[in-house]
């Protein structure tokens, strides 16, 4: 069974990302510089289709740059599984119908921890998708094609002691719904994001009721990288912007230190589907128009 392998979380692996006293607020990653990769090959644009998240639910042999072999890749309802030639690693990954793709790694076996910074293979930098024929491409945040997603099955030599539903995913309904959701109007008074406004730090707009050791905050960074204290606990993870201030996100590792009553934006950011600014506050709205909390530069 796959719980019965230790995992690895990558906070520790990599030893590049520690905030178990909540006070990486300013500082990135050491391995977080945004990774050039070239495009595999202009030719899977011929015949491009509109982007279907629905379409992404399955197994696939990635076809990117720098990967030799290529890895298989597992989208479904229980996250992300990447088989590469160390074994497997794992996270979470989300999508919608604008054509925003995010995904990121966060655990998997030792073996695998020095295999890429953070765990993470420069194609999962992608922060949209577009399908090309049966096939699904990731894409750049410039529109290059950092991966081809090929339709395929799992290797005996991979599939061993892995649950079903990571060999052979199913589209749930709940997962229809989350790759489906559409969100209503924003509140009268906002005016949506943009990714520049987006960037830097910030700190909730109203202070915590509860007994934080340190400042609460969540920051954006150019590269699609998220970050966020409670200002005991923190979490980490991937960011992809669309139109209309349409935010899609994915988490990674998250500290466990015990905390209680306070407010960790990081929470606000994961249930939002929508970024806007009502003068210079930046307001997290989620899917049904309901504001879940405020925050300022900080």
């Amino acid at each position: 069974n796959v719980t019965d392998i230790v995992v690895l979380v990558v906070a520790v692996a990599s030893g590049i990302w520690a905030i178990s006293n909540g006070q990486s607020a300013a500082k990135r990653p050491s391995s977080s510089k945004p990774i050039q990769v070239k495009t595999p090959s202009a030719a899977p644009l011929a015949g491009a289709r509109h982007a279907n998240p629905l379409q992404l639910v399955g197994t696939w042999r990635v076809i990117a740059s720098g990967e030799h072999p290529a890895p298989m890749a597992s989208l479904g309802s229980l996250g992300l599984v990447v088989w590469t030639s160390c074994g497997w690693m794992s996270g979470d990954w989300n999508a919608a119908q604008q054509g925003l793709f995010v995904g990121i790694l966060s655990g998997g076996l030792p073996a695998c921890a020095s295999s890429y910074p953070n765990l993470n293979p420069p194609w999962l930098a992608a922060t949209g998708y577009k399908g090309a024929g049966r096939d699904e491409l990731l894409l750049g945040a410039d529109g290059r094609v950092l991966a081809h997603l090929v339709p395929s099955t799992v290797p005996p030599s991979y599939a061993k002691d892995m649950s079903t539903d990571y060999l052979h995913p199913v589209l749930t309904p709940q997962l229809r719904k989350v790759l489906l959701q559409v969100s209503r109007p924003l509140p009268a008074g906002l005016v949506p994001a943009s990714g520049k406004q987006l960037l830097g730090r910030w700190v909730p707009a109203k202070a915590s009721p509860g007994h934080a050791p340190h400042q609460p905050y969540l920051s954006f960074y150019a590269d699609g990288d998220w970050s966020g204290s409670d200002g005991c606990n923190g979490l980490r993870g991937r960011w992809s912007l669309g139109s209309s201030g349409t935010i899609l996100v994915a988490t990674g590792p998250q500290t466990t230190m015990t905390c209680t009553g306070i407010t960790f934006a990081g929470e606000w950011l994961v249930q939002a589907s929508r970024v806007a600014f009502q003068g210079r506050t930046l307001v997290l709205v989620n899917a049904a128009g309901d504001v879940m909390g405020r925050l300022r530069r900080g």
